[in-house]
């Protein structure tokens, strides 16, 4: 049985078309189509050439072949002026009398309509091909020129981009386009396998936000408190710098508005500007409240910082807690961070011509490092508002800069 012809036309009729080396083709009862016949004709020229069939004889010879019963009794009504007219003529009168009206139009639309998508260039070419071929001796059948044409304004985005760039457009003959215009497709594909080996990669790689714990290692906790402790107490660090902080002295640095570098309570500055920097490792003791009380009364002594209202008169986003807001304490001053630190991202990237895929650390922009809030949304809110130990000057990319 032969392999019938794959087109951009859509099956839709039960019938079936098969042929044997040396035998007559046959299309089984059902509609016609011009699939059909064009498998038909084609197989019927080979069988009267490998038969060494007689032109006369042609036609009866494989009209048989059309087995559905309307189609033969039409066929033995007129069989005498068929046979007579030959086989080139039959098949134009078998088109005429029993496919669909405006069949022709309809094939012609169907390519002038077919776009490539995801499918390779070579497959999508032979697809145009093979249903341009549906219209073999009829005015309807698309030149070279047209088909090149209809080619070149339908293909993918990415592939026209590059084949525009490499001046493909000027290349006349049409073979020698085709055979351009897969060189450049192909890498195109490449590319995008490319992309999504290394995209696949990295949703496979662990999620790495500065340091690395050791606690993946270790047997989760039967509790919510218990597996934070042991969370923050396993974060890995250097030999030359403190241990991480803990959850109390966190949350000590925080309510006595302390830097969570130096780790002094009542400081005047952030983590990111701090002057001290971290203590030392060998005589560090961790944070307990005897430390923050004994830090207060001291801080009490001193003469207190000039109120500056933490309130910048330039509507912006809240990208991290205010420091309108403050952490809930009782402390007419407030030390939450004022900027946050940028966001790095461990990704890996390729080429169409590279051989392995390079792992590097990307910047992510995240917008305004400064944390803002509008003072109007603050009254509307009616928040609370504290006081920064120090101002904050401020420069801002719209308005007039400040």
């Amino acid at each position: 049985m032969s392999t019938p012809t794959t087109t951009l036309v859509k099956r839709n009729t039960t019938a079936i078309y098969s042929c044997k080396q040396g035998h007559p083709p046959v299309i089984t009862p059902g509609k016609l189509t011009p699939n059909l016949l064009f498998d038909f004709e084609n197989s019927a020229y080979s069988y009267f050439l490998f038969k060494d069939i007689r032109v006369e004889k042609e036609v009866s010879k494989v009209a048989g072949g059309l087995q559905d019963g309307w189609v033969q009794t039409w066929y033995h009504l007129n069989r005498a002026a068929f046979d007579a007219a030959g086989f080139p003529a039959f098949m134009v009168t078998v088109r005429e009398s029993w496919l669909e009206p405006r069949w022709e139009q309809d094939v012609k639309l169907t390519i002038l309509v077919s776009h490539q998508g995801s499918t390779p260039i070579t497959d999508w070419i032979m697809l145009l091909e093979a249903t341009n071929a549906l219209l073999h001796n009829h005015v309807c059948k698309l030149s070279n020129t047209d088909l090149r044409n209809h080619i070149q304004s339908h293909i993918h985005p990415d592939t026209m981009t590059t084949a525009t760039v490499a001046e493909l457009h000027l290349i006349v003959e049409y073979d020698k386009y085709k055979r351009s215009l897969k060189v450049v497709d192909d890498a195109h594909v490449r590319s995008d396998e490319l992309l999504k080996a290394a995209v696949k990669q990295l949703m496979l790689q662990p999620p790495l936000f500065g340091h690395h714990t050791a606690s993946n290692h270790n047997t989760a906790s039967s509790s919510t408190s218990t597996s934070t402790t042991t969370v923050n107490n396993s974060i890995a660090h250097t030999p030359d710098r403190v241990p991480a902080l803990t959850t109390k002295e966190h949350t000590l640095l925080v309510k006595h508005e302390g830097c969570f570098k130096c780790r002094r309570f009542y400081t005047s500055h952030r983590s990111s500007d701090c002057p001290d920097g971290f203590p030392n490792k060998t005589s560090y003791v961790t944070l307990t409240d005897a430390d923050a009380l004994a830090a207060k009364r001291k801080q009490g002594k001193k003469e207190k910082p000039t109120k500056t209202a933490a309130i910048i008169p330039m509507p912006t986003a809240v990208v991290m807690p205010s420091a309108v807001l403050g952490e809930g304490s009782d402390s007419e001053y407030v030390n939450i961070p004022f900027f946050v630190p940028h966001f790095f991202l461990d990704c890996s990237v390729g080429s169409v011509t590279a051989s392995s895929i390079k792992s590097i650390c990307a910047l992510i922009d995240h917008g305004s490092d400064a944390v803002l809030i509008d003072p109007a949304l603050v009254d509307r809110m009616q928040l609370k508002r504290r006081k920064l130990p120090a101002p904050k000057e401020v420069v801002m990319a719209v308005g007039n800069g400040k």
